[in-house]
């Protein structure tokens, strides 16, 4: 039953995280770079929260730590492209070279 349940709670928790930064498209300004994901900043305090949340308030007493970070994910991607129709190889591996930097930025409330 225990392993159910954490099968079942890091999708939620990775769908959760994503979803609340409420990351808007901002323009870059050179034309020649890519657009930035920026969190709207209503969204930061919530984040930290989270963080907090996840250490002191949830059974386990899970870190939001570089592990975690990587189950996140790895269970988001899962979620977005469960039949692996979407992603290609390049699209992974630039979500992976972010791989360790996720718990960083939901501790900042970015």
């Amino acid at each position: 039953m225990l392993q159910q349940l954490r099968q079942n709670l890091i999708p939620v928790l990775a769908a959760l995280l994503l979803s609340i930064s409420g990351c808007t498209l901002a323009k870059v300004s050179d034309s020649s770079q890519r657009h930035q994901l920026i969190p709207a900043p209503e969204h930061s305090d919530t984040l930290k929260a989270l963080a907090k949340t996840l250490r002191f308030g949830h059974y386990k007493k899970r870190y939001l730590d570089d592990e975690l970070s990587a189950e996140l994910l790895d269970a988001h991607i899962a979620q977005l492209d469960r039949s692996r129709l979407y992603f290609v190889q390049q699209d992974i591996n630039d979500f992976n070279a972010l791989r360790d930097l996720l718990d960083d930025a939901i501790r900042n409330g970015d």
